[in-house]
Order: structure tokens, then C-alpha cells, then sequence
């Protein structure tokens, strides 16, 4: 598994990363409806393109999850819920922090 900065959030990657994103939340997420899913969904690949800094987890080509960083805030962190409770995210947050020197976190 490695960590890398996207640096071309083009269509596919998007694509890929909104579904991730409708996993992760479909599984973590048990108070929101379909619906309202459906509806937050359509803002997601906006806000993949405009944070400040995106990352992913990934191994051979399979986005394990991802996480966006917004002025030293950890603005956004999903794991596709196969590698939920593998710390994936630990790692995630830890190189946030190294990198992007994260202090803060967002809670929606």
C-alpha cells in the first residue's frame, strides 16, 4: 500500500473516487438515507476537484481510500469499506500530518 498526491484529477479519477465515496458513506454513514446520499453525492466530484490537497491510499491500482486537506484541515477522509479496520487510515492521517502538517479536522 502506498500514499500519493494526485496531481491529475481528471474524469476517470474522479469517477472512481465518487464512487469510493458513495461505499464508504453507504456503509459509515447508517443516518442518512438513500436519498440524501444521492443528493450530497452530485457535490462530491466538485469538491475532489477544488481541495487544496488530495490524496489516496492505493495498491495495485485499486484506490483503497482517499483524503483531502484544506489549510492545514483535514477536510475529507473515506476508505472503501473493504479496508475499513486495517489502519489504512491511521497511516493516512499520519502522513497527512507529516506532509500537509493537518491540526485540525472537519466533522460533517
Amino acid at each position: 500500500m502506498e500514499i500519493v498526491d494526485v496531481t491529475d484529477r481528471n474524469s476517470d479519477l474522479l469517477e472512481k473516487l465518487t464512487a469510493l465515496w458513495r461505499r464508504s458513506v453507504s456503509k459509515t454513514h447508517t443516518f442518512l438515507t438513500g436519498k440524501d446520499i444521492a443528493e450530497i453525492e452530485d457535490y462530491v466530484p466538485q469538491a475532489l476537484k477544488k481541495v487544496e490537497h488530495l490524496a489516496v491510499a492505493q495498491n495495485n491500482g485499486d484506490y483503497l481510500g482517499f483524503m483531502g486537506v484544506e489549510q492545514h484541515r483535514l477536510e475529507m477522509l473515506f476508505l472503501d469499506p473493504r479496508y475499513i479496520g486495517q489502519g489504512i487510515g491511521h497511516k493516512m492521517v499520519e502522513y497527512g500530518a507529516e506532509r500537509y502538517q493537518i491540526d485540525e479536522v472537519t466533522v460533517n
